[in-house]
């Protein structure tokens, strides 16, 4: 009889090798030279702050890139690309909490300590606002609000400057977390990030963007009303914005913005603290309440804003001593409450040659002037406050000089400490390394010794500087039923929002000829009706 054999011993052994010559780690993740990093996802989006003096402003983004290295931008190997949208968006169309996604990308686990917007030089085919093919890639449409005649709008194409053809660095870095998504929202700012056309005739793009974790992020909201005779209405296109106090490190007061939809309503996305939130609108008074705002929830408010009894201009041209056309200067209005709040009503950025101008409601106001060179700020800040009154006009030019503090002549003057000069009958705050440049234009060190008039206007008889070749010639044109003086090289934008060259033919003052002018909110030529 044949004995039988058991198969047994041998298939445990065989399942137990199997089982052996699988198990290497979970998640199919090996130890050792051969280990494969852990790895996230990180999506983005796009949000923009606000800005009412335009009808639209396209951006076409190619694409953004991440860099785990804080140190050499310029190390393309450093670079991973996170999104291709390369598609061109109007940045009006994102407020109020609107985010636009750009994209979603695999990344290892760790610090991105660097961020890079890179713009494209070809829009997309999509159509804008006008059911037109898009004449630029980057460029603002601006004229009558609303206005959809040929007549009532323009083209401006936003040039991007040379030294940001392979894109702009974004301040802020984030952590990808292992198998967790990350939400980050890139927050443009319309207002900061458009340049004014200067000695060149050319409107900048220089992005201001700020990176917003969606995970820590809350939100302010609201209405805004107008009182009226008829009672208080929801007020559209008002601007909202939450600020925070400037420093010594930092003169950027805005930390978000947005503006009211056709029902009044607002919000903002912003990061818990302790803001000034500010709702501003042409021809109205500006109202500002304390929010608290709480990793838990956020805030809100709503603001009811009193017409303003009158309104006032101050204007003025931007001079950059030895600077190139590109640079800039960042001009921003800041209000001065009856209870000692001081927030910003107003701003923009002007390239050298440029005029600027801002039509105000009646108050006490102050001025700062921000010249990036290098990385460092060089600061003008009016020492002394100045009065908004109905119908008058005063006339602020703003002077810098492109000076290296390393070379300064003075071998014991810190090119970054303050001094003050008495500029056209004021006294202003202005960094040291700018001294030179305003003595050599007729001011004078230290403070100005009872020049100020009484009446908050500066009497100095504008255009006194003389014409040196490059488009810096004073002329006269009639603004809006006014005569103002202007440089030459801001003569092309008056004219093509309607202004006419020469004097006003109705104007019979002459001390209203030479002096005042009704200009527009935030100097954008071609700002339509409300």
């Amino acid at each position: 009889m044949k004995s039988k054999i058991s198969t047994l011993p041998f298939i445990t052994m065989v399942l137990i090798l199997i089982l052996s010559a699988c198990s290497g780690g979970s998640g199919g993740q090996t130890t050792g030279a051969n280990a494969t990093p852990s790895s996230g996802k990180l999506s983005l989006g796009l949000t923009d702050a606000a800005a009412t003096d335009y009808q639209a402003v396209y951006i076409t983004i190619k694409e953004v890139l991440v860099s785990k290295s804080a140190g050499d931008e310029t190390d393309e190997q450093s670079w991973l690309t996170v999104a291709e949208p390369n598609a061109t968006f109007n940045l009006l169309e994102l407020v109020n909490g609107i985010i636009q996604n750009l994209g979603l990308a695999d990344l290892e686990a760790g610090r991105y300590e660097q961020i890079r917007l890179v713009l494209g030089d070809v829009p997309d085919g999509s159509v804008n606002i006008k059911d037109e093919i898009h004449p630029f890639a980057n460029y603002l449409v601006y004229g009558e609000l609303g206005g959809d005649e040929k007549d009532d709008y323009q083209y401006i194409e936003l040039t991007i400057p040379s030294g940001f053809q392979s894109g702009f660095k974004i301040v802020g870095g984030f952590t990808i977390e292992e198998n967790q998504t990350t939400d980050l929202v890139l927050d443009f700012n319309v207002i900061k990030s458009i340049v004014q056309a200067g000695k060149s005739g050319k409107w900048l793009l220089k992005p201001t963007v700020k990176v917003l974790d969606e995970s820590e992020a809350t939100s302010i909201s609201g209405v805004v009303y107008a009182h009226t005779a008829a009672g208080d209405t929801p007020l559209a296109g008002a601007i909202v914005s939450a600020q925070i106090k400037a420093t010594e490190d930092s003169t950027e007061m805005v930390n978000a913005a947005t503006v009211t939809d056709e029902t009044g309503a607002y919000t903002l996305l912003t990061e818990p603290g302790t803001y000034t939130v500010v709702a501003i609108m042409p021809g109205y008074k500006s109202a500002s309440a304390e929010i608290v705002v709480t990793a838990s929830g956020g805030g809100t408010h709503d603001f009811l804003l009193e017409s303003a009894a009158g309104m006032g201009t101050i204007y003025g041209n931007v001079d950059i001593q030895n600077g190139e056309d590109e640079q800039s200067v960042r001009i921003n209005i800041l209000e001065n409450k009856a209870d000692g709040t001081v927030v910003e009503v107003a701003s923009a950025t002007v390239a050298n040659g440029g005029s600027y101008w801002f039509d105000l409601p009646e108050g006490t106001y102050s001025m700062t002037a921000v010249f990036t060179v290098d990385g460092e700020e060089m600061t003008l800040e009016a020492k002394e406050a100045f009065e908004i009154q109905a119908g008058t006009a005063i006339q602020f030019d703003i002077l810098f000089e492109n000076a290296d503090n390393e070379e300064d002549d003075d071998d014991s003057t810190d090119g970054n400490s303050k001094v003050a000069v008495c500029h056209k009958g004021r006294t202003i705050t202005i960094s040291a390394s700018a001294l030179k440049a305003h003595l050599n234009h007729g001011d004078v060190a230290g403070s100005c010794e009872g020049t100020d008039d009484d009446d908050g206007e500066d009497n100095e008889e504008p255009g006194l500087e003389p014409d040196d070749g490059n488009g810096q010639a004073m002329i006269t044109i009639c603004h809006k039923g006014r005569s103002i003086t202007i440089s030459e090289s801001a003569l092309n934008a008056h004219l093509g929002h309607g202004d006419a060259q020469g004097e006003c033919r109705q104007n019979s003052d002459e001390d209203q000829d030479t002096e005042a002018g009704s200009a527009d909110s935030q100097q954008k030529p071609g700002k339509g009706k409300k």
